[in-house]
C-alpha cells in the first residue's frame, strides 16, 4: 500500500466529496450532529433503545398475592439491557416482603427468569430508590414475550411497586 498523504490542518469542502473506495473512519467519529435529518441510513445499522416502566402493584394489592404483567412483546431481535424495581407508594411493614422477577417466554415456551435472583423489596429499602436486578440472560428474539412477576408476602396490602425494563431491538 502506498504511503498516505497526511493533513494536519482543517479542511472545508464546499462541494461534493468523492472517494475511490469506502473511507476507513474510526468508530464513533460520526454522531447525530453530522448526519442530515433526511439521510438514508439502513435500518440494520440502528439499535432502538427503549425503557418500559410499569406500575406492577397498584394501591390495595391483596396480601400474599402474585401479579403478572406483560411488559413487552419483541418485534425484532435485540437484547435486554437492564431491569430495576422500586417501592413507589408506601413502604411495607417490617415483616412485609415483595419479590419482583423478570421472565421471558420464547416461541410459546413456558416463562423462565432472566435474572440471576429476584429483586427483594422490603422495609429495609428506601422509598423511590431503584433496586437493580442482575441479568442472567440478555438475548431477545422476535416474538419473545417479557413479563414481570411480583409476589407480595405480607399481612397487609402493598401500595406501589414499579419496575423499569430496558431493552433494544434491531430492525432489519
Amino acid at each position: 500500500m502506498a504511503t498516505p498523504d497526511v493533513h494536519y490542518a482543517d479542511h472545508v469542502f464546499n462541494g461534493t466529496v468523492s472517494f475511490g473506495a469506502p473511507p476507513n473512519l474510526p468508530a464513533g467519529c460520526i454522531g447525530d450532529a453530522e448526519i442530515e435529518s433526511g439521510a438514508q441510513i439502513d435500518a440494520s445499522k440502528l439499535n432502538t433503545h427503549r425503557t418500559e416502566t410499569k406500575e406492577i402493584a397498584a394501591i390495595n394489592v391483596e396480601p400474599t398475592s402474585t401479579q403478572y404483567l406483560v411488559l413487552h412483546m419483541a418485534q425484532a431481535a435485540g437484547g435486554v439491557v437492564g431491569f430495576t424495581a422500586a417501592i413507589t407508594g408506601v413502604l411495607p411493614a417490617t415483616t412485609g416482603v415483595c419479590t419482583v422477577n423478570l421472565y421471558k417466554s420464547t416461541a410459546g415456551s413456558t416463562f423462565a427468569s432472566v435474572l440471576s435472583a429476584a429483586i427483594l423489596l422490603d422495609s429495609a429499602d428506601s422509598l423511590l430508590v431503584a433496586n437493580t436486578g442482575t441479568l442472567s440472560a440478555t438475548t431477545m428474539a422476535s416474538g419473545d414475550i417479557f413479563a414481570v412477576k411480583a409476589t407480595v408476602a405480607t399481612t397487609s396490602a402493598l401500595r406501589g411497586v414499579s419496575c423499569a425494563f430496558k431493552y433494544y431491538e434491531r430492525y432489519v
